[in-house]
């Protein structure tokens, strides 16, 4: 489709190719939302019909469903065995059994990468929605993983895409940092494929990258019920408008109400309203209970259709006399047009987003409108008078089905011999700054000893014992292999001027600087390969808490690094730490003389300066609570302002106040996470909800007294501090 305007750029369709694998090409598809465990989800309607229809191709296809065994109907082991009948793998992520204490949007990102590292695939699928693909992209960043893989992404509906078309905003830390996972993994990945030139438009505005192979091709169409219906011309007659989609405002739920009030009284009194999708909320309420209260003013019949199947919402549909309405103010490619578009399902449509590129050019005039009440009660008073014709497709299905499968028939053959890349010299420093250092610097050491790629030199920053106390520990420790250490012992010494010692006194290319022990004899080598893979300038990882130094204590926390989010860097420790990898020349560049910088400091620094700061998804160390017991001269609350320091530095003065109000308001959350209590409840209440989904009755019941519950709670602790308010609720 010819672009808009001649400054919005125009992206093509996936290549074609005369290329075929010699074996069957083996898929994955990532996803949160699937036909089956999940009712009536477009994201989960277009991995359905992808991953149908290359297994009706020959191809070897599995589904890794990253919400686990959720499902919201029948057992998952009997959508297993439904997806297994059609020859395709369906497997949900493994229980999740480390103890993290980041949100569940970066665990479950990297358990799904965890899994897709143990298995071999030619082309692994993810949607953007909820960045499960983003420790997967670090991963390959890294030259960890997936070298012979093509990793790609399709958009669908990003997180803040969906909050601004709904005119809601951002109200909680852990939605800064999905939106920042979303990003990140369409830039990291190899293939970005839109069903809309609207979406890749709208990612550009909005300051999102890219990566180089960007393309354009419509989603896949699933076996309908009733098959493909030919196009049959001729006017058909209409007494109900039948409003197909999510009750939500971005579905254009309030267009509706707002363009029915506009009908004139003896056009209302004709006409059969029904609202036919999953409830939703409108301004705090139950969208059911939203239409009612617009409905007062009406004179026409009305009803909600909540519970439908996707088989009895076309059902529904398909009833000579009814038209599909489809009033999204934003949208980018509804399955809802397309379903209607081959279903034989007359509708009207908002002029908006994708929904053009899904419809014949000549059909335009006759069945799109602008997103405006007036327009939408024009358009239904035409079409009750005239009657509606259908429409026709801009794309035949079975073209758009060949072009999918001569892309994923292509991968295999693509894949090039990967030359091998220098390896960085890489000098480790070990800061030892607890006021009484031995019972832990021994296992810190040998863990140093037992790695497979030892460090180019290796210094000591210690200050509870003098410089013969840590050579003979050394001694005793390493035996001739300490003989090379460079030691610095100052009885206060402070992290910052360790790190400046370290940075003139190293060799490396690159500086570890490590206040733990390093996990595993390989961490040094994993390190180095991330290193000459990746042009980042500083690298941090995964880091494990356990209860002591001794090997066999029992393990407390995982902590999951966000990476170079910058806005969450202001609300918390995000870019990962303790310990960091970074290039000895850039940490020179970024220690200045009077500076009292940590490491969180530093990374804030870095990331700060547009410095690319990389998350190697690995665990690479492990620590424990006597190595964080330091007494630097600096306070708690010192380190909190001279980390803010280089926010304050980037930011316009007179912006700055609104900064620190906005870190006020996030004081308490030390993790973007609801709190476990939190969690247990919405758990409890998400078994509960798929108990009452079985009696109708009672469940819409169940909703009003929730909905209802919520609102008086907000009433009642309105005034309270913000701690009640979340107990209220």
């Amino acid at each position: 489709m010819a672009s808009d305007t001649p400054s919005e750029p125009t992206f093509a369709p996936l290549p074609l190719t005369n290329e075929a694998q010699s074996s069957a090409t083996r898929v994955c598809i990532v996803t949160d939302d699937l036909v089956g465990p999940i009712q009536n989800g477009g994201i989960g309607t277009a991995n359905t019909a992808l991953a149908e229809t290359l297994g009706r191709a020959g191809f070897d296809v599995t589904i890794l469903f990253s919400a686990g065994a959720y499902s919201e109907r029948h057992s998952f082991t009997h959508w297993i065995s439904d997806y297994g009948s059609r020859g395709i793998k369906l497997v949900p992520l493994p229980t999740i059994t480390q103890p993290y204490v980041d949100g569940d949007h970066l665990f479950r990102s990297y358990e799904v990468f965890d899994w897709l590292r143990r298995q071999h695939f030619d082309v692994i699928h993810f949607h953007e929605w909820h960045g499960r693909g983003y420790y997967s992209c670090l991963a390959k960043q890294a030259g960890l993983a997936f070298a012979q893989t093509t990793l790609c992404v399709t958009t669908h509906s990003p997180m803040l895409w969906h909050k601004l078309q709904n005119h809601e905003s951002l109200s909680a830390l852990w939605e800064i940092e999905m939106d920042f996972l979303e990003r990140q993994s369409v830039k990291l990945c190899d293939v970005v494929v839109s069903p809309s030139q609207y979406m890749l438009r709208w990612l550009l505005s909005e300051g999102w990258e890219l990566p180089s192979q960007a393309y354009v091709q419509q989603n896949l169409l699933p076996p309908l019920p009733f098959g493909l219906s030919p196009y049959i011309d001729g006017i058909e007659p209409v007494r109900e408008v039948v409003f197909f989609g999510r009750l939500e405002p971005r579905k254009g739920l309030v267009l509706v109400c707002d363009a029915i009030d506009q009908l004139p009284v003896e056009v209302q009194r004709g006409l059969t309203l029904t609202f036919l999708g999953k409830d939703s909320s409108v301004d705090g309420m139950a969208s059911s209970e939203y239409i009612f209260r617009r409905s007062t003013k009406w004179n026409c019949a009305h009803q909600c259709l909540t519970d439908k199947s996707y088989v009895e919402a076309l059902t529904y549909l398909r009833e000579p006399g009814r038209v599909a309405l489809m009033a999204s103010l934003a949208d980018n490619s509804p399955y809802t047009v397309l379903e209607c578009l081959h279903s034989g399902i007359p509708f009207v449509a908002t002029r908006i987003g994708g929904i053009p590129d899904l419809i014949a050019d000549e059909d335009h005039d006759a069945v799109l409108f602008a997103p405006q009440p007036d327009a939408l009660a024009q358009r239904l008073k035409q079409t009750l008078a005239e009657g509606i014709r259908r429409c026709r497709p801009r794309i035949d299905v079975h073209q758009n089905e060949q072009a999918w499968l001569s892309w994923h028939r292509s991968q295999p053959c693509l894949r090039r011999k990967i030359p091998p890349s220098q390896r960085p010299k890489l000098s480790l420093c070990l800061l030892a700054l607890m006021d009484d250092p031995q019972a832990s610097l021994r296992r810190q050491l040998a863990s140093i000893a037992m790695q497979t790629e030892q460090p180019s030199d290796c210094l000591l920053a210690v200050r509870g014992l003098d410089e013969t106390q840590a050579r003979t520990l050394l001694q005793s420790t390493l035996g001739e292999a300490s003989t090379s250490w460079r030691v610095l012992a100052q009885p206060t010494l402070t992290q910052a001027t360790a790190m400046r010692w370290a940075a003139e006194s190293a060799t490396g290319e690159y500086l570890l600087l490590v206040s733990t022990t390093l996990a595993g004899e390989e961490s040094v080598a994993t390190m180095r390969t991330a290193a000459s893979h990746s042009a980042a300038t500083a690298f941090t990882w995964l880091h494990d808490e356990q209860e002591g130094p001794a090997e066999a204590a029992q393990k407390t926390a995982r902590m999951v690094p966000v990476g170079a989010c910058v806005a969450a860097g202001l609300f918390r420790p995000c870019f990962g730490g303790p310990d960091l990898l970074i290039r000895r020349d850039a940490l020179r560049f970024l220690l200045d003389d009077v500076s009292r910088d940590d490491e969180q400091t530093l990374l804030t620094k870095l990331v700060l300066g547009n410095e690319q700061l990389l998350v190697i998804p690995s665990v690479l160390t492990i620590g424990w609570p006597a190595l964080r017991e330091r007494k630097d001269a600096s306070s708690v609350a010192q380190r909190l302002t001279d980390r803010l320091r280089p926010y304050q530095t980037a930011t316009p003065k007179e912006l700055w106040p609104a900064l620190l109000l906005a870190k006020s308001l996030f004081a308490d959350q030390s993790t973007a996470t609801l709190s476990p209590n939190m969690v247990q409840v919405l758990s409890e209440l998400l078994k509960l909800e798929h108990e009452l989904r079985r009696h109708p009755r009672l469940y819409e019941t169940a909703r009003m007294l929730f909905q209802r519950g919520v609102k008086l709670s907000k009433r009642v602790f309105a005034k309270a501090s913000s701690r009640e308010s979340a107990i209220g609720h």
